[in-house]
Formats: C-alpha cells, structure tokens, sequence
C-alpha cells in the first residue's frame, strides 16, 4: 500500500512542477518582436511557440498581439531579423511559455 502511495506522490508532484513564464512586450535587439518568424510566413502561434523554445520552454500557451504598430513602433522578425515599418506589421505584447518540467 505504501508503494502506490509513493508513487503517486512522485507522479502527482512531478506534473504539478510546470514552469510558466509571461513575456511583456518581447523584443529582438532592442525592437518589438514581430508576429512573424519571416516575412509574412510562421506567424503568430508558430512565432510565440519559438520565442519560448529559444527562451528554455516546450511551447506557448497564449499570446496577445498590437495589431498594425509598425508604422508607430518598428517590428523584427525573430528568424530572418527583418525589419518592418509599415502598417500592416503586427507586434507581440505578450506571449506566455510553457514547459511540463522546470
């Protein structure tokens, strides 16, 4: 009995020690990261899901977006590392990263 016990102790705590981390406004060298890993292509979920790769995390869970600042407030494109300066670039203002194990 004490066996089952311990196990699921060990399980239950190990499922519970998820790492989750909120990245306010993330930037590539010093410019808001674009919603985009290239130009008009991988954007959003697939941009955020990187971030978090590159930032130690398995995935993101939720991301918001500043639609149409780049005429404002310049963009840069995590892969490519283009620059974007017109109104239809879009800017992440937060992405939140997962990972099942710390």
């Amino acid at each position: 009995m004490k066996k089952w016990m311990l196990i699921f102790s060990l399980i239950y705590s190990t499922t519970s020690m998820a790492k989750v981390e909120e990245f306010i406004t993330p930037r590539v060298e010093g410019l808001r990261m674009d919603a985009c890993l290239y130009w008009a292509k991988d954007c959003e979920g697939v941009a955020a899901t990187k971030w978090c790769s590159i930032n130690g995390y398995e995935k993101a869970i939720y991301w918001d977006m500043d639609i149409g600042i780049g005429r404002k407030e310049p963009t840069k494109m995590l892969i490519d590392k283009k620059i974007c300066s017109t109104e239809g670039c879009s800017a992440f203002s937060t992405i939140v990263c997962y990972s099942k194990y710390p």
